[in-house]
């Protein structure tokens, strides 16, 4: 793999370190590098929908966000248009539940 073929936003790089971390199937990642535009776009929000998903699993938990929300941010995750966006509000709550989680009790 290179790093310079974008696969939707994503660099060879990128793609091949989600595959590691298991935060991506070897399905998606082939299916990523498949030439069809709307096959990578449908894939890539997908992705991002689930990853949202993973990351809220604490902030749902502890309380920082209803469950129906972070549904509703995981389905808003899938709109390029948004997908900025939410990207910053997720990382905002992620980042308040692991300060939540380290606190002591």
């Amino acid at each position: 793999m290179t790093n310079t073929t974008p696969h939707h936003g994503l660099s060879d790089r990128q793609v091949k370190h989600l595959l590691e971390a298991g935060r991506l199937s070897s399905d998606e990642a082939a299916r990523l590098a498949d030439g069809d535009e709307a096959v990578r776009r449908s894939v890539a929000a997908a992705v991002r929908a689930s990853h949202v998903v993973e990351r809220l699993a604490a902030a749902v938990r502890l309380g920082l966000v209803s469950p129906a929300k972070a549904a509703e941010l995981a389905d808003r995750a899938r709109d390029d248009a948004q997908a900025e966006h939410v990207r910053r509000r997720v990382s905002r709550l992620a980042r308040q539940a692991r300060a939540a989680d380290r606190r002591p009790t």
